[in-house]
């Protein structure tokens, strides 16, 4: 036992090892192995690299006399390194192609991580409009309220009442106030600033859908495109919500509601921000939970071809669909309580 371990050792040592070039970049083989390689579009000081490739393996042998001469090598013409390499050039192919998809993946992943930040921006940028225009909305309708309370009553829709404010000629009858013609008009000019951060809004929604849809193709075509850059915007980064069980996916955004079930042991959330999908919030309550776990997991699997792979997978949406199908026959009635 010992006597072959012995001459398994010594086998291993006689080896030796080769610096072979060829079309591809520079090769360290040993025992029709490739242990090292330099792909030459890669080289940037060329001499220097394959110098310290050599210097790396400094009992290679070479096949190329020049190259050997100025490196003080070994030469050997032709040598089982070579051999090995021009009757393998196939796999050697492979491998540079291999190489190279992953240096675009790697690429995709960089391009990802800087476009989901312009996202995640838009997306805060979108949560503080909203707040202000809620805000705005809130207060056109109190202070024209003063003035004419009926229109505040008959238009629920904030922006038709502040499109109906801007235009609205002076009424001669109403219930309200007896204001004065400047009053009136800062009302309207109040509606009109109002309207025009309203129009922005929309803007700024278009842009982070086209955005989203672009970066995300899977997830955009699971969920809406804005849910996707909010849950992008919790995560962090599309590479967070990658690397996020479908668990952690399902209560993202209710934060508050899972720190309640942990404190003081209230019901733990059935889902959090993916409520926002319609085929969530608009089912009966008693299939919600089971949608949302199904979702989850859909964005999950969605999350990460887009972020490791870029590639579009119809296939995760068509199997949610499939899903939800089979829960919404499976669970019609509302079970019984026990």
């Amino acid at each position: 036992m010992q006597s072959s371990d012995r001459n398994k050792r010594r086998s291993e040592k006689n080896m030796k090892e080769y610096l072979v070039f060829n079309a591809f970049g520079a090769f360290i083989v040993k025992d029709k192995k490739i242990l090292e390689r330099k792909f030459f579009k890669d080289l940037k000081n060329p001499v220097k690299e394959i110098r310290e490739l050599y210097e790396k393996y400094p009992d290679s042998v070479l096949e190329n006399r020049e190259i050997a001469e100025r490196l003080s090598a070994k030469h050997e013409f032709p040598n089982k390194g070579g051999m090995f390499l021009r009757d393998n050039i196939d796999s050697i192919m492979k491998l540079d192609n291999e190489y190279y998809i992953s240096l675009v993946k790697e690429k995709i992943k960089k391009a990802s991580e800087s476009k989901d930040k312009v996202i995640i921006q838009a997306v805060q940028a979108l949560e503080q409009t909203d707040q202000s225009l809620n805000f705005f909305f809130e207060r056109l309708r109190e202070w024209y309220g003063l003035y004419f309370p009926e229109l505040c009553d008959r238009i629920e829709n904030h922006a038709e009442f502040a499109e109906l404010v801007k235009n609205e000629e002076r009424k001669e009858k109403s219930m309200g106030a007896d204001l004065e013609d400047t009053d009136i008009e800062m009302m309207k000019s109040f509606a009109d600033k109002t309207l025009e951060i309203y129009n922005f809004r929309e803007e700024l929604v278009r842009y982070i859908k086209e955005n989203t849809e672009k970066l995300t193709p899977n997830l955009s075509n699971l969920i809406n495109p804005l849910l996707v850059a909010k849950l992008i915007s919790l995560a962090g980064s599309l590479k967070n919500l990658a690397m996020l069980p479908a668990s952690t996916i399902q209560v993202l955004g209710a934060e508050p509601a899972l720190f309640r079930h942990l404190r003081k042991g209230a019901k733990p959330p059935k889902h959090g921000i993916i409520f926002q999908d319609p085929r969530i919030h608009n089912a009966p309550k008693w299939q919600r939970g089971k949608i949302a776990r199904s979702l989850a997991s859909k964005i999950a699997i969605a999350a990460k071809l887009d972020f490791y792979s870029g590639e579009f997978d119809e296939s995760v949406s068509e199997a949610f669909e499939i899903r939800l199908d089979v829960i919404r026959e499976k669970y019609k009635e509302r079970p019984k309580r026990r």
